[in-house]
């Protein structure tokens, strides 16, 4: 609520200030998945829409929003809208597949996900990361700890 608050507050000042710059703000809401997960149907579209309003207004008003989820399942812990409203999305797995990867990358074909193969380690233990800003898709290692 205090962001939100936040959020119409600078849009209003900007309109009548349009050169001003604003303090950074940074939000991070973890285990996006669990907060919606208990919601009636009604409060889940009240905080999705929130949620979106923000995703789409923030960046212009130095407010970064992070968002992290074990699964992003459709329209369960951010909407498409909002998911396009993401400058950076990352994803770190074992192993990228159409599957795993379907929701944050969309757009993401198969002849890609394939080409994203990196070295693994002696012990097995890299997985991988892919980050995609704009068109751009970046892949790199990354830890994986197999319990």
């Amino acid at each position: 609520k205090e962001v939100i608050d936040l959020m119409h507050s600078r849009a209003d000042y900007l309109k009548n200030n349009p050169n001003v710059k604003f303090k950074d703000v940074f939000l991070a809401i973890d285990e996006a998945l669990a907060i919606t997960s208990g919601m009636s149907s009604k409060s889940k579209n009240a905080y999705m829409a929130q949620l979106d309003q923000l995703l789409l207004m923030s960046a212009a008003l130095q407010i970064h929003v992070l968002v992290s989820s074990q699964s992003f399942m459709i329209n369960q812990a951010i909407s498409s809208f909002g998911r396009l409203q993401l400058g950076l999305r990352i994803l770190l797995t074992k192993k990228v597949t159409k599957e795993n990867a379907q929701y944050l990358f969309s757009d993401l074909d198969d002849k890609t996900i394939n080409s994203l193969v990196l070295d693994q380690d002696n012990y097995g233990s890299l997985g991988i990361g892919i980050a995609t800003e704009g068109a751009e898709v970046y892949p790199f290692k990354a830890p994986y700890i197999n319990f």
